[in-house]
């Protein structure tokens, strides 16, 4: 089975991205910060679809969900960065990783 990374899958762009890559056969593992959201998308989207909270500022949770989803029996060939990250709008290149 083909799996994808989706960072902000609990809403918005995200949640779309998983739900449209689940109808076409993908695994997804869906990363965000928002556990409720996380629920109400594996509900809504089914087996396919794990929900792992995940804040991807924060090198450590990355790491430890990646080590996680490393141990799955499937290989991950996508990733869909659409988490929204808030702050101080400015240009990215500029921005620290703890923004």
């Amino acid at each position: 089975m083909t799996a994808a990374v989706v960072t902000g899958s609990a809403s918005g762009l995200g949640l779309e991205v998983a739900r449209r890559m689940v109808s076409r056969g993908w695994s997804v593992f869906g990363l965000d910060v928002d556990e409720h959201g996380l629920r109400a998308a594996s509900q809504k989207l089914g087996d396919p679809y794990t929900g792992m909270r995940c804040d991807v500022t924060d090198d450590v949770e990355v790491a430890q969900v990646l080590a996680l989803i490393g141990k799955a029996d499937t290989a991950v060939t996508g990733l869909v960065n659409a988490a929204g990250i808030g702050g101080e709008p400015g240009d990215v290149t500029m921005t620290p990783p703890q923004q």
